[in-house]
């Protein structure tokens, strides 16, 4: 337990003590509530019976597969899926004959050899159930499915869906890598791929774990490139040179992310957020062509001419990609609902043909790609992260999210430590909370834009524009509301001092954080916080509407090009407004998000350019 949150020893005064109590219950209140609050209620439904035929007496069950595909065509959240997993177990379960056959010891050493496996990969292909994990990998496939529908056109070419992919990509997760503290000291993540985009942000790698994953579900395939040693590095390792942190990311284990075009590979670089000068057959055999590419200043992987000469590829796979459940799932689902789900390693690895790359999936790495999903879950999330709630990777995930004390808190409180420990943390608790209500609740308005269904999304972030719009205008008006703020904040001090001496003073407090003047502080905290969020993520659904209409109309027989080419000016032209706005009043306001003004500036000046006549 961290000092602050110990309990006090006996001779602390009452004060200290409420203090002290207080503090504890707030943070732990605040992880229950804002990580064990998003599960979803309920529990698996038993099977559909059809209702009993005229004198027989019993009841027929329908197809359990048809269920499924209902079920999956209505809801293909990460709960639902999981309970649908359960739903199957129960219905194959009588039935040798359905249900999904299991992995022999020779297959599961065959599998071995080619992708290394720890004890957790092979705890979890052996099962003979479906698993939570199974779930929840269906329900990100599916995630990543809507990615890929509404980023490319069926009729554009491998090379091109590719490049939209990983344009998308680098608009959709910022680079902030995340780091967390574990015994060893500071530790870089690499979390599964729909987590990074629920949350925007990521390393370089964690660009490429998404990456990986969208271009799968568009029947295309991914590696990763890096040095020959690659192979027994974890997601966590920094590449250095002499005392720096190449990249100041870091970097990890690799430099590029590729896609198999035929004979060769597409390379692009997650850092620089552009493709390689040349692809890898080129590239490789003559490194030194491309040195001035390399040696630019915008270049900062690190990555040198020599480094290049002796790369080599990796393929990663999710774990659960190589289940005889999974392959029975694509087997029964995949084709109706155009989903990858299976992938047989053997295979994939000979298409590749001379290169033959090597499996990358460093044992007990639970950061690696093909096991990250189940190690960073827990178990009520389908995962099997057993450690204590509150110091979970996964909370610390979804409290990372939340805004800063600095963005919630006014300057007078956080300038006083008292004042921040008896108020400020109470304001911070309510602004988050109501924060964490509105953007990370599933399905969150950012998962909405990136599944292409951008109608929700914009009605969504336009309410909430609307919403905490009346709460900075009755800030605004409110008279001398500098004035009442601050003898609200000085009563406030005097109550809390009485605590411990006034058997009244808890009552009082009470009855004080329920005045206009504390509605007041509370609504500035939310509001202005959450108007600033919506307002960037209106003006990114509506950018990649545009992208959508812009794709349209690159693709468009002659015959529609016109009318193409006049719909997509308009939504540039809306989505460039939208930035204005974004940058003109909110800019400033997440100017300590790294990352994020860049992205609006360069999708800002893209919107510019494509709304001109």
């Amino acid at each position: 337990m961290s000092e602050p949150d110990r309990l006090p020893a006996p001779e602390c005064s009452k004060r200290s003590q409420c203090v002290i109590r207080t503090r504890f219950l707030v943070r732990l209140s605040l992880v229950m509530a804002l990580v064990l609050g998003t599960v979803a209620a309920g529990c698996s439904r038993p099977p559909r019976l059809v209702a009993p035929q005229e004198g027989t007496g019993t009841a027929e069950r329908t197809d359990p597969w048809d269920n499924a595909l209902r079920q999956l065509r209505k809801e293909t959240s990460a709960t639902a899926c999981r309970a649908l997993m359960q739903t199957l177990n129960q219905e194959l379960g009588a039935d040798e004959a359905l249900r999904p056959p299991a992995l022999s010891a020779e297959a599961l050493e065959g599998l071995q050899r080619l992708v290394p496996l720890d004890t957790g990969d092979r705890e979890e292909l052996r099962s003979l159930q479906f698993t939570p994990q199974d779930g929840v990998y269906l329900a990100d496939c599916l995630y990543l499915r809507d990615v890929a529908r509404q980023v490319v056109l069926p009729e554009m070419t491998d090379r091109e869906k590719a490049e939209r992919a990983f344009a998308w990509v680098c608009r959709h997760v910022w680079l902030q890598p995340w780091v967390v503290p574990t015994e060893r000291g500071l530790m870089a993540t690499a979390l599964p791929p729909t987590a990074v985009l629920r949350r925007g942000t990521g390393s370089g790698l964690e660009r490429m774990y998404v990456f990986l994953a969208v271009v799968q579900q568009m029947g295309l395939e991914g590696c990763l490139v890096g040095p020959p040693e690659a192979v027994a590095h974890h997601a966590g390792h920094v590449a250095l040179a002499g005392d720096q942190v190449l990249t100041g990311a870091p970097r990890g284990p690799f430099w590029a992310v590729g896609v198999r075009l035929d004979q060769d590979v597409l390379l692009f670089d997650p850092w620089r957020g552009v493709p390689f000068p040349a692809m890898w057959r080129s590239l490789r055999a003559n490194p030194s062509a491309y040195a001035d590419w390399f040696a630019a200043r915008e270049h900062v992987s690190g990555l040198t001419v020599e480094a290049v000469r002796s790369a080599v590829l990796y393929l990663a796979v999710p774990v659960s990609a190589l289940s005889p459940r999974m392959r029975l799932l694509q087997d029964k689902l995949g084709e109706a609902l155009q989903v990858q789900l299976a992938i047989d390693p053997g295979a994939w690895q000979k298409r590749w043909g001379e290169w033959q790359p090597r499996f990358w999936n460093p044992l007990e790495d639970r950061f690696a790609y093909g096991r990250t999903s189940r190690t960073f879950l827990p178990p009520d999330h389908g995962g099997s992260d057993s450690s204590p709630v509150g110091s979970r990777v996964f909370d610390l995930y979804y409290l990372s999210q939340l805004p800063p004390p600095g963005q919630v808190v006014p300057a007078e409180l956080r300038e006083n430590a008292a004042l921040m420990r008896d108020v400020g943390e109470r304001i911070a608790q309510v602004a988050r909370t109501q924060y964490a209500v509105r953007f990370l609740e599933p399905p969150t308005p950012r998962e909405r834009i990136q599944r292409g269904q951008f109608q929700d999304a914009a009605r969504l972030l336009v309410s909430l524009q609307d919403e905490f719009g009346r709460g900075l205008s009755r800030i605004r008006n409110t008279p001398n509301v500098d004035r009442l703020r601050r003898e609200w904040i000085q009563q406030a001090v005097e109550l809390y001092e009485k605590i411990g001496r006034d058997p009244d003073a808890l009552a009082r407090i009470e009855q004080h954080w329920r005045s206009e003047a504390a509605a007041v502080l509370l609504d500035q905290a939310v509001c202005e916080v959450g108007q600033a969020e919506a307002t960037f993520l209106l003006a990114l659904c509506q950018h990649e509407q545009a992208e959508r209409v812009q794709l349209r109309y690159e693709h468009a027989s002659a015959a529609d090009a016109p009318r193409l080419r006049e719909d997509a000016r308009e939504a540039w032209g809306i989505a460039a407004r939208a930035w204005r706005t974004y940058r003109g009043q909110y800019a400033a306001f997440h100017a300590a998000m790294p990352g994020r003004a860049p992205l609006a500036d360069q999708l800002a000046a893209r919107a510019e350019r494509y709304a001109r006549p």
